[in-house]
């Protein structure tokens, strides 16, 4: 690095730049005259120089000299954001020109900052010029329109060194969460309140630091002005508020807290400004809303609410493959505890043996995507078809993943006679998941013959006979079929991403069958006999029929 810094410098030296190399030895100084007045940028060569772009530190301290605090493309640590470090990589063979761009196009950010140039830039990069107390601060809650009434409750570490802020809309989920996450139980009094204003707007290029500028703004908007003198008269010694900021047509959320104290005037007790200074905050957004801004495929999936009945290993990567979609309301039906031996295809390890298969797929459900609303049900099928089944009228799809043809025979006769009014979709595998199948009920009179043969074989199976390929390690009870946790999830998402596409986008009618083809062409070589009309099908062909339709694609 000390040999490529020296030709980098005499690089820039040779281009009419005056430069110094600095201690630690990867960085040197870059000295600039800027409209009269004398100034260097600080140059950084960090471990993956030239295969990443060099860091340029910027004196903040300088821009008094034209009456500014700031600019924009400035980070919090003086950083000049001078390129989309995302979307850009430098050319490594070109290490010196690669340093000549950087320092070219900070002084340019830089120049136009001073002139006003760029003052639009200072919308996009609004967080990062509400720069944070330290203070660490989650949002798990949904922004609304109007001002609203929030909860906090506040984790320290042992040392009192970090302070973890979680504000909800809803303390009961909050509770359940930091429970599942931290194993801390909080109680209904652990809770303060803050308050939330949305779209409260403020002027990135001159950012308050006192909490009567702040007021003033608040005091403009008359939509707040209510909820905002109610809350201050609220006899409370740290007030916290939330705010809403649009930004390119979406919302981020950031805040301050102002802290009150009590003070004698003429011997009477009063609540009042310990000083008039906030602690800027930075919220983390952990509402489903801005996460599946960043993290979403587009599907609008929030009001759809789904059970799933089975929750074994393709039962859970269903539930897991659901919850990416976006889907953030679960029924989890499953009698059954996590075994060893369920540990190599399932969502959940072994950190979850000999917990109800239904409780540790919530655990971390809720653990990964804390807005999520997931019922657990540890009861045997039969149980809940007995006493419980308007869980399936409350949902709006329905999954059937328990590989139990007497229980799925069960509920399509409920489903043909009315009990259950809402779509079943029922679904299993065959041995080494050379076939998955799925059969989806909109319309009740489904004549059993559709799927199944004299011997309750299903019709359509890809695989001539299944029941040669079971496995035991240890009596009936331990039977099972082998296949891979990897083609679970092939199978999963290749049915999803038709099913949303036709079913949910679409609306398509009536009752289908949906098979899936495995590693056919490994089947062959292994001298594993196919039914029939699987013989020339495809590897991950997917057959689509409808009664006596059918179509392939």
């Amino acid at each position: 690095m000390v040999d490529l810094l020296k030709q980098v410098v005499n690089y820039m030296e040779d281009q009419g730049f005056t430069c110094k190399i600095l201690d630690p030895s990867n960085s040197f100084s870059v000295d600039l005259d800027i409209y009269g007045y004398t100034t260097s940028l600080r140059c950084v060569l960090p471990l993956g120089f030239p295969y990443v772009f060099p860091d340029i530190h910027f004196d903040i301290s300088f821009l008094a000299n034209f009456n500014k605090t700031h600019i924009p493309h400035l980070y919090s640590d003086d950083r000049i954001c001078y390129v989309d470090r995302t979307t850009s990589f430098p050319n490594p063979s070109k290490p010196e020109e690669v340093i000549r761009f950087a320092i070219e196009k900070s002084i340019s950010i830089i120049q136009d900052g001073i002139d006003g140039k760029n003052l639009e830039d200072y919308k996009t990069e609004f967080l990062e010029y509400w720069r944070s107390s330290g203070i660490n601060v989650y949002g798990l809650f949904k922004v609304t329109v109007t001002p609203q009434i929030l909860y906090y409750c506040k984790l320290e570490s042992e040392d009192g060194i970090y302070q973890h802020y979680y504000i909800t809309d809803d303390k009961a989920k909050l509770i359940d969460w930091i429970l599942l996450t931290y194993n801390i139980k909080l109680e209904g009094s652990s809770f303060g309140e803050c308050l939330f204003l949305p779209l409260l707007q403020l002027d990135p290029v001159s950012l308050p630091c006192t909490h009567t500028v702040l007021e003033e703004k608040i005091k403009c908007n008359e939509h707040l002005l209510n909820a905002y003198e109610s809350f201050m008269k609220k006899d409370t010694p740290e007030k916290l508020f939330i705010f809403s900021q649009a930004i390119d047509n979406r919302l981020v959320l950031a805040g301050w807290f102002y802290e009150y104290q009590k003070y004698f005037a003429q011997g009477i007790p009063v609540i009042g400004a310990k000083s008039d200074k906030i602690k800027r905050v930075r919220v983390q957004d952990l509402n489903r809303d801005r996460l599946f801004y960043r993290g979403g495929d587009g599907l609008d999936l929030d009001d759809i609410k789904v059970s799933i009945t089975g929750c074994g290993s393709v039962g859970s990567f269903l539930i897991e493959s659901l919850a990416r979609m976006g889907i953030d309301k679960f029924t989890l039906i499953d009698k059954e505890m996590l075994t060893s031996e369920n540990v190599a295809r399932h969502i959940c390890g072994a950190s979850n043996i000999g917990i109800a298969k239904t409780e540790a797929i919530k655990e971390k459900l809720i653990k990964h995507y804390p807005y999520i609303n997931c019922q657990s049900i540890a009861k045997d099928v039969f149980s809940v078809l007995e006493s419980q089944v308007s869980i399936y009228n409350d949902s709006d799809v329905n999954f059937i993943v328990i590989g139990n043809t007497a229980i799925e025979l069960k509920l399509i006769d409920l489903f043909n006679s009315y009990v259950i009014q809402k779509p079943l979709i029922i679904l299993w595998v065959e041995p080494y998941l050379l076939g998955g199948h799925a059969v989806i009920l909109q319309e009740p009179n489904l004549d059993y013959n559709t799927l199944f043969d004299e011997k309750y074989r299903f019709r359509n199976r890809i695989i001539e006979d299944g029941s040669q390929f079971t496995k035991r390690e240890s009596g009936c009870q331990s039977s099972f079929i082998p296949y891979s946790a990897f083609e679970i999830q092939k199978f999963i998402n290749d049915l999803l991403d038709y099913y949303w596409d036709k079913f949910i986008k679409n609306s398509s009618k009536g009752n289908y069958i949906i098979s899936w083809a495995g590693k056919l062409s490994w089947a062959r070589k292994n001298h594993i006999e196919l039914a029939d009309n699987w013989i020339a099908k495809k590897d991950r062909q997917l057959v689509v029929e409808r009664l006596n339709e059918s179509a392939t694609i």
